[in-house]
């Protein structure tokens, strides 16, 4: 496949990434609740661990759209640059990992003292630190180098989003009453972040400057 080629499809990989993003944390607010207090309720015939394991796919597009912005960008940044994007790479894939671990082999609300369930968990924790710790670096680089002019900052406000939003994720867990505001609070804090994947994708898809010909 040549490389524009890929650059395309992983852009279109990274946009519906970037839209089950926008769209599952919402979704999951208004049908589920952002308490553990409603987790049996069911949303299309799904309770909540059959819903989660239903978004956990998805990030395999994350990680073909992460290596489409790799592809893009590698000619113009630095090997540091370029180490940035592999840990940023395996960020994603402990986190798909992690997720396989504890909603895909037992029941995380009956086994989470397992060592599997609880290695699952503990896995994403680091999985985010990781990610976020690759796309500064790689983000850095892209912004030293202009090496997406029309988006050279993207990766870089990802990365300094992601571990924040996290946290606060977490925080509205503990604290919501599950009242509308949590609902829309809970659905709404991860968007900035989200929308950086999206432009990052759209600019993949429609053939961000520094392709060239010879990307063949």
């Amino acid at each position: 496949m040549r490389k524009k080629t890929f650059i395309k499809w992983s852009g279109s990989a990274l946009i519906l990434w970037a839209v089950h993003l926008l769209v599952r944390d919402f979704t999951f607010a208004f049908t589920h609740g952002t308490t553990e207090a409603d987790m049996d309720l069911t949303f299309l015939g799904l309770n909540s661990l059959q819903y989660t394991r239903l978004w956990t796919a998805f990030g395999l597009l994350g990680l073909i759209g992460l290596a489409g912005v790799y592809v893009q960008v590698s000619p113009r940044i630095s090997k540091t640059g370029k180490a940035g994007f592999w840990v940023a790479l395996l960020g994603l894939a402990l986190w798909f990992t992690a997720q396989v671990m504890q909603v895909w082999i037992l029941d995380p609300d009956a086994y989470f003292d397992s060592p599997l369930v609880y290695g699952g968990w503990l896995l994403s924790v680091v999985s985010y630190f990781v990610l976020a710790a690759g796309l500064v670096l790689a983000g850095i680089d892209i912004q030293r180098a202009n090496a997406l002019p029309r988006g050279r900052s993207l990766i870089l406000i990802a990365g300094i989003l992601l571990v924040p939003t996290v946290l606060l994720v977490g925080y509205i867990v503990g604290h919501s009453d599950d009242s509308l505001p949590w609902k829309l609070l809970y659905g709404g804090i991860s968007v900035p972040y989200d929308l950086c994947w999206l432009w990052l994708g759209v600019l993949l898809l429609a053939g961000s400057p520094g392709i060239s010909d010879s990307s063949k």
